[in-house]
């Protein structure tokens, strides 16, 4: 008498895919939280280099204090954000996006006001400290916003 059973479990050797352990892929959300994070290095480390060509001397305090809040308030809002705080990723739009419009004005002014100027733009310390950490705060705001967003829905509830 052979089995019939047509709700038995099947007997063959064949592995199930159900039980493979997932690939580790990060969420958007890290790799958004790793963009914003090098971009605040790169700042970091071009007030370093600024301040070692200037031979370790005296520094403007108000710049200092400006420069080291900007990176405690971005070091902030990654944390709020890892958190999953929706209300961070509104604040860095606003910062991004002043930021933006800073940049542009800037490049405008350089431009129109001061064509001598211009090859300073395709200089490494202007596209490494200014320009490389504005796009990368764009990108993560593209995955925060449009990769991420029921991640944010989820932690609200």
């Amino acid at each position: 008498m052979t089995d019939t059973n047509p709700y038995s479990a099947p007997t063959s050797n064949v592995a199930d895919v159900s039980t493979s352990p997932p690939v580790a892929c990060p969420p958007p959300v890290t790799i958004a939280l790793v963009l914003v994070g090098v971009g605040v290095i790169a700042r970091l480390l071009n007030y370093l280099n600024l301040w070692q060509l200037q031979g370790y001397g005296p520094f403007n305090l108000r710049t200092f204090a400006l420069v080291l809040a900007g990176i405690l308030l971005l070091a902030a809002i990654c944390y709020w954000i890892r958190e999953g705080r929706s209300w961070a990723r509104v604040l860095l739009l606003i910062l991004t996006g002043v930021g933006f419009a800073g940049f542009c004005f800037n490049l405008g002014f350089v431009i129109r006001q001061m064509p001598e100027q211009i090859p300073t733009l395709y200089a490494p310390r202007f596209l490494l400290a200014v320009a490389l950490p504005l796009l990368m705060n764009l990108i993560a705001l593209h995955l925060l916003y449009f990769s991420s967003g029921n991640w944010f829905r989820r932690h609200a509830q």
